[in-house]
């Protein structure tokens, strides 16, 4: 039984329940604790099918991995009405602790008309809305890999998922150059990303009210100066762990710093009270390429505010990526970027006025979290 406890062949693990009772009771929670989902008719099918099983197979089943960047090999589009139908069936798996959803990597092209969005963000629209609508009852990690930011999930239904703990969502921007754009599409493109960021995620946060971790990835290459503008949400009064990737710090020019509401450092510290983890990742302070000459916003400015009023952090993790350049050089965690139309955006390789302070309140900044953490 040993043996049978550290294997992952699922069909011999259920050819085994019908060995006789005992092997039914013992291996029922190993073949169905991890249910994996492809994109296909007969996957969708086979999820719906243990939805009507009884309890002995519904409360194995704790986590849930869909696969939906599998299908990219065929020619037929995934079965949009059987996933549909099968997510929206979770609530019936009263363990399901786990869920992790993969969407495909496709190439989006931003029109004015949401009619005309391709399959794969219908389909990514239609499953997201099927989980808002239909939540399991006990999940408490979510991983949503490969969101595209665009309005019209049905999230602004989703019901209150107040046993949540950890959500994780990544968010990819494969939209079209803005060369093979249509007239207008451009700018309903910022628009819809700017809704997508201050009203759909409003209503993702807002119906996850005790989360204690949250992880954010954001691509600040894939849309030329283009920042995400967080949600106004009163403060997650159980977050304790955030942590950001590509997201880009915009300076007063761009939205003053005294009005932080949609500020992604303003989003940090809304959570002072209680946040313990912070880890910034490949994050920049964002300038247009015509305000090189004055940057009123530097990253020792930044780096003073957490440490001033981040009181309970105790753990920082701050990384970055060397800037391909031959001009000035800084440390790569440091990073200051500028738009350069067309072509998205550029690491600033020329010494600031002011930087130098960078280095040393990040080093002071470091040793206090170190500090603080020796004492517990």
């Amino acid at each position: 039984m040993s043996q049978i406890a550290h294997t992952t062949d699922k069909p011999y693990l259920v050819s085994l329940r019908l060995v006789s009772n005992s092997f039914k009771t013992a291996v029922t929670p190993l073949a169905f604790s991890c249910i994996i989902l492809h994109p296909s008719l007969r996957s969708a099918k086979a999820l719906s099918f243990l939805q009507t099983c009884d309890a002995s197979i519904t409360s194995a089943i704790h986590r849930l991995n869909f696969e939906g960047g599998k299908w990219r090999s065929s020619a037929v589009n995934p079965p949009k009405d059987a996933l549909v139908a099968a997510f929206s069936g979770l609530f019936s798996f009263p363990k399901l602790l786990s869920m992790n959803l993969h969407f495909d990597l496709w190439f989006e092209i931003p029109t004015e008309d949401a009619l005309h969005a391709s399959y794969p963000l219908c389909l990514q629209c239609a499953i997201l809305g099927a989980i808002s609508s239909h939540p399991p009852p006990s999940l408490i990690f979510l991983n949503i890999h490969g969101m595209v930011p665009l309005p019209g999930l049905d999230v602004v239904r989703m019901n209150s998922h107040k046993l949540l703990r950890i959500l994780m969502i990544s968010f990819r921007y494969n939209f079209a150059t803005r060369q093979e754009v249509e007239t207008g599409a451009e700018a309903a493109l910022d628009r819809q990303l700017d809704q997508f960021w201050h009203e759909s995620l409003s209503q993702i946060l807002r119906a996850a009210p005790n989360i204690s971790s949250l992880t954010l990835r954001e691509d600040h290459d894939a849309k030329p100066g283009w920042y995400a503008r967080m949600p106004e949400i009163p403060a997650l009064k159980n977050l304790t762990d955030i942590s950001l990737t590509g997201f880009l710090f915009p300076t007063p020019v761009m939205t003053a710093l005294n009005h932080e509401t949609h500020n992604i450092l303003g989003f940090i510290l809304l959570h002072k009270a209680t946040l313990t983890h912070l880890k910034l990742d490949r994050c920049a302070i964002l300038m247009h390429s015509d305000e090189l000459g004055a940057w009123p916003l530097l990253w020792h400015v930044v780096l003073r505010r957490f440490m001033d009023e981040l009181v309970l952090l105790k753990e920082f993790t701050f990384t970055g990526v060397e800037c391909p350049s031959a001009g000035h050089r800084r440390d790569p965690r440091l990073s200051y970027r500028y738009v350069s139309h067309g072509e998205g955006t550029k690491c600033c390789d020329k010494p600031l006025a002011g930087e130098g302070w960078d280095i040393g309140v990040l080093e002071e900044l470091l040793a206090a979290v170190e500090a603080r953490r020796a004492k517990t």
